[in-house]
């Protein structure tokens, strides 16, 4: 009997010295289940909001519209000889990821001395018009598909305005944007300069897109714009910005 209560005794004694470290275990385990999701997050928000993410994010925005990289999917012609395709593009990409760090510094900013209500552009309000009067021709387009793809486009134009005109706003992020205008002008003009001087025709390369230089039977070159009118808008623009 003395034995089997001792036996008894020591058994209790080591359950009840087990139950803390259990205990504790459980804690930390919690704890670290815990400390996971919000260190992700912490990282998450980190990395969308880290200003050379954003500035590396916002130069290949840039430099991407001359260049145009990107690939299209669903692309077909109808019978009118409209073209069309749902387009995957490192612009649209970049924008995301812009307005991802974008939208998260205004939430943390919501509620805080520094959060202040800007006024609406006046070039904003007709250009929201337009994009309205875009998405309402949707109703009476011939060919649904190929309409909401070129609505698609001019959202993301729009996109693309509204986070220039808001967030850049300090001289070192316009001198980004103008040195990248002008990185893309020195590419186009240098590619342009190989198409006339027949060095380069049609190239396809990792998305790079260059079409020939006959266009209507007459030698016109385009680089990478896609045809010689939207080549020649382009270099207009450009130009202007870097005499």
């Amino acid at each position: 009997m003395t034995f089997q209560s001792t036996l008894n005794r020591t058994s209790m004694s080591v359950s009840v010295r087990s139950r803390p470290g259990l205990c504790r275990a459980a804690v930390r385990f919690c704890k670290a289940m815990v400390s996971v999701p919000v260190v992700l997050l912490a990282a998450f928000i980190g990395m969308w909001t880290c200003r050379r993410v954003q500035r590396v994010l916002l130069a290949i925005l840039v430099l991407n519209i001359p260049l145009q990289i990107g690939k299209q999917f669903f692309f077909r012609e109808d019978e009118r000889g409209s073209l069309g395709g749902f387009e995957i593009s490192l612009t649209n990409i970049a924008l995301a990821g812009l307005y991802i760090g974008w939208l998260i510094k205004l939430a943390l900013r919501v509620g805080t001395d520094s959060h202040r209500h800007g006024r609406v552009s006046r070039v904003t309000i007709p250009a929201a018009l337009f994009v309205v009067s875009c998405v309402a021709s949707l109703l009476v387009a011939h060919d649904l598909f190929l309409a909401a793809c070129q609505v698609w486009t001019v959202i993301e134009l729009f996109c693309l305005y509204v986070y220039v005109a808001n967030s850049v706003v300090s001289r070192d992020d316009v001198l980004l944007v103008v040195r990248m205008l002008l990185v893309g002008l020195l590419i186009q003009s240098c590619l342009m300069l190989a198409q006339a001087g027949g060095l380069v025709g049609e190239l396809r390369f990792y998305g790079v897109k260059a079409s020939g230089t006959e266009f209507a039977g007459v030698n016109r070159i385009s680089g990478t714009l896609g045809s010689p009118n939207p080549a020649a808008a382009y270099l207009t623009m450009v130009m202007g910005v870097a005499l």
